[in-house]
């Protein structure tokens, strides 16, 4: 039950079964534990997936903020730390101050799928450190002093520092983001394009396939393993 509703997700996607089985986890979530002297241990889990160009990074995101029942697509560059966590605005109405809710927290309890993560602002991506562990955001603005829920999931895309990952260098070198944001993510994914020709041909096929019958190919993965059992039977024998 697991493999197969982890493979419906993006089957025009080719591979990924490992991602899509976080992604998995990232939709059902967790369980927020309280201790007894009051303190909240999260449930929600945090992804993030950092990669070379064009391995469906963004349509992992666009597929899954569509998907999930609460969930909100952002991209790195077009998001301010006011649009993410919350804004104090006037009412055209009243003239009164009041309080709009950003990404964060209009996704509580959903997933911000949040793109291009390594083409954010220094000053904007400081924000998301208190959501990320807190699952809250404070805000002290205009006089308004308050606390808001933010217990959402974080799935973030970035690409490295060089564009593309340079397999020379360390990974510490390729991903230009800072300790203490990482260190917050649950799970990370470095998907690199390797040059396989049998992969690639794989690939091309699929997509091939996907372009003309536009639906996914099914996969029976069933009859690929026991082909492969019974050719290390037959071998043995």
């Amino acid at each position: 039950m697991y493999t197969r509703l982890a493979s419906s997700i993006c089957p025009e996607i080719f591979g990924m079964d490992e991602v899509k089985r976080a992604l998995l986890l990232l939709m059902v979530g967790g369980v927020t534990k309280e201790m007894v002297d009051g303190m909240k241990i999260r449930g929600t889990i945090n992804v993030l997936l950092m990669g070379d160009p064009g391995v469906a990074k963004s349509q992992l995101l666009k597929h899954i903020s569509t998907f999930a029942p609460r969930a909100i697509y952002t991209t790195g560059k077009g998001s301010s730390g006011v649009g993410l966590t919350a804004a104090v605005t006037r009412d055209t109405i009243t003239r009164e101050l009041i309080l709009e809710g950003g990404a964060l927290v209009l996704s509580d309890t959903g997933i911000c799928c949040i793109d291009e993560f390594d083409k954010m602002d220094e000053r904007d991506r400081t924000n998301i450190h208190e959501v990320m562990e807190q699952q809250t955001v404070s805000i002290a603005k205009a006089g308004i002093t308050t606390s808001l829920n933010a217990r959402t999931s974080i799935l973030a895309a970035a690409n490295p520092l060089y564009g593309r990952y340079n397999s020379t260098k360390s990974p510490h070198e390729n991903i230009n983001l800072p300790a203490a944001l990482l260190s917050r993510f649950d799970l990370l994914f470095l998907l690199l394009d390797k040059i396989d020709q049998e992969n690639d041909t794989n690939l091309a096929r699929h997509v091939a396939t996907v372009h003309r019958t536009l639906k996914a190919p099914t996969r029976d993965t069933s009859l690929n393993i026991d082909a492969e059992v019974m050719r290390a039977f037959i071998a043995k024998a």
